[in-house]
């Protein structure tokens, strides 16, 4: 059986640059079980028994000033003591009994494992947590998320099926004082049975999702969803895939109560087929459709689409490969006022080719050009048929290394969306240029240097124009077999509708030390300038020191 309990968080966590307080040095502890003799004097030596990992522990400080909010806008980092990180095992007979991961377990953001499993029969239950501070809008309050999900699965002892029950928990609230809030919880049941033989593969899934909004702007819903998928593979480098899915939703107000005609009903579906009829010739071809009814709505919605798309790929021209595609997607559109059907239709062309002029370059090209015949007028609920009906994507990639010692890469990316009807536009170009070289077996330099740009055109309501760039050198220096040092400087500017700096420079070390030990050291500096709300602006210094063995 496999019982896992975890904890996650998806960044870090900073407090206290208010009180500006001086910097703090770093204590890193680690703490291990070290393998057996016999096995350390093998050249190819067996997996280790018994109990071992890492634990690392240390303390971080910061000092700055400014807008502590605005540098927690993404994420809250540790100041003080935190048990860094924590990796433990207890491996026996080529498995792994007993698996620990922990991060930060003594923080608001953290994330933590336990895992105790069999081999055999496979079973496992797993239990999480996840739990995430930050302001993502500052100065409006803070910010959570939380994420609890549970599951338990079942595989055969001949693996030709396998069954998972899982029931996940999530809990959003997002800090807005002068705007719509943002505060929901999410609970769902899924169940999916999946098994295999040899007349293919098959899955069912069934699901009842439920969203709770404690706002008053929204209404809570409860979705029931079922779902059968089937797989063969064919003679001749051939094979299909089938989909049905049916769903139906139940709206609510906000004491959980059914208004009449508030349920709504969908369902979607999805062929696919691909073969290779000769070596370097391959075929793909998909069909799918999607149908919803709803007898209350107070904004436009799609009644029904239909897909339709065909790709080729081809590679018998040296070194040379050819992707090619076309891509339609039809809709039948119910208007606001419920008097009329639009249909719309997206037609899409692309293509991709990929070139290997010499062992050491690569370079892609990826050409895609959409646009969208009978775009509606009025009343949608998907705003961007009104905003453009033509699109052009163009994506250029090049990746070589001309020596040794040096790579090179160079990205060229460009977006133009246009409504021919309105005369309205928006524009996104980017360019990134980026290498590293070695001066020899211990100096490394890396640059990259990243330049985007926004525009629209046409809209004299809301102007949009904004140029960034970024900038980024890293001077990587081996000091010996066992020490590296790295400095680092990065630069982001932007100029236009918003006008914003920001710097940061940072000096790290790394040494391995005698008994598989490692020690760390970082110092690192930001500026963060906003000129149009200088409010937003802050500084800030920290200093983070580990130190740690590993079997």
């Amino acid at each position: 059986m496999v019982l896992v309990i975890t904890s996650r968080t998806m960044r870090e966590r900073t407090r206290g640059l208010a009180a500006r307080a001086p910097l703090l040095g770093v204590l890193a502890l680690a703490l291990c079980t070290s393998p057996p003799a016999a096995a350390q004097v093998r050249i190819s030596r067996e997996p280790i028994q018994g109990l071992h990992g890492t634990i690392v522990a240390a303390v971080q400080g910061i000092s700055g000033s400014g807008n502590e909010q605005r540098y927690q806008k993404y994420a809250t980092r540790p100041n003080g003591f935190v048990l860094d990180r924590a990796d433990l095992a207890y491996f026996r007979h080529n498995y792994d009994y007993v698996r620990l991961n922990l991060w930060h377990s003594t923080e608001d953001d953290h994330r933590a494992q336990l895992e105790l499993s069999l081999p055999y029969p496979y079973t496992k239950l797993s239990i999480g947590e996840t739990s995430d501070h930050f302001f993502l809008y500052p100065t409006e309050g803070e910010s959570r998320r939380r994420d609890v999900p549970m599951s338990l699965q079942f595989e055969s002892p001949a693996s030709n099926w396998f069954l998972s029950i899982a029931h996940p928990y999530t809990r959003v609230t997002y800090g807005k004082s002068d705007r719509t809030p943002v505060d929901f919880s999410t609970r769902d049941a899924l169940l999916q049975l999946t098994g295999s033989g040899a007349w293919g593969a098959a899955d069912l899934l069934y699901g009842n999702l439920r969203l709770n909004n404690y706002t008053p702007e929204q209404p809570n819903h409860n979705t029931r969803t079922t779902t059968l998928r089937y797989a063969r593979s064919l003679a001749g480098l051939s094979g299909i895939t089938a989909e049905v899915e049916a769903d139906r939703v139940r709206f609510a107000n906000a004491a959980g109560q059914a208004a009449a005609g508030t349920a709504a009903t969908s369902g979607r579906w999805s062929l696919r087929g691909y073969t290779s009829p000769l070596n370097p010739l391959s075929f793909t071809a998909a069909a799918q459709g999607t149908h919803q009814s709803r007898r209350v709505t107070q904004n436009a919605y799609a009644r029904s689409t239909t897909t339709l798309s065909l790709t080729g790929n081809y590679r018998g021209l040296g070194k040379l490969n050819v992707q090619a595609g076309y891509y339609t997607k039809g809709i039948a559109r119910l208007n606001a006022t419920h008097a009329a059907t639009d249909h719309p239709r997206w037609n899409t062309f692309w293509t991709k080719l990929s070139y290997n002029p010499l062992p050491r370059w690569s370079a892609l090209l990826n050409i895609e050009t959409r646009h969208l015949d009978g775009a509606p007028n009025v009343s949608l609920e998907d705003a961007r048929p009104l905003w453009h009906n033509h699109q052009q994507l163009t994506d250029l990639r090049v990746l070589g290394a001309p020596t040794d010692n040096t790579e090179l890469h160079l990205f060229l990316t460009s977006d133009r969306r246009r409504n021919t009807t309105r005369a309205v536009g928006y524009n996104r170009t980017m360019a990134d240029v980026g290498g590293w070289i070695g001066f020899g077996r211990r100096l490394g330099l890396t640059g990259e240097l990243t330049s985007e740009s926004y525009s629209t055109n046409g809209v004299a309501l809301a102007p949009y124009s904004i140029r960034a760039n970024t900038a980024q050198l890293v001077l990587g220096w081996t000091a010996s077999k066992t020490t590296n040092v790295d400095l680092g400087v990065s630069t982001y500017h932007t100029n236009g509708t918003e006008t914003l700096r920001e710097h940061a420079l940072f000096l790290s070390a790394r040494r391995r030390l005698p008994g598989n030990r490692n020690v760390g050291v970082q110092l690192r500096r930001e500026v963060y300038k906003d000129r149009l709300d200088p409010q937003q602006s802050y500084t800030a210094n920290s200093l983070w020191v580990t130190l740690g063995q590993q079997l």
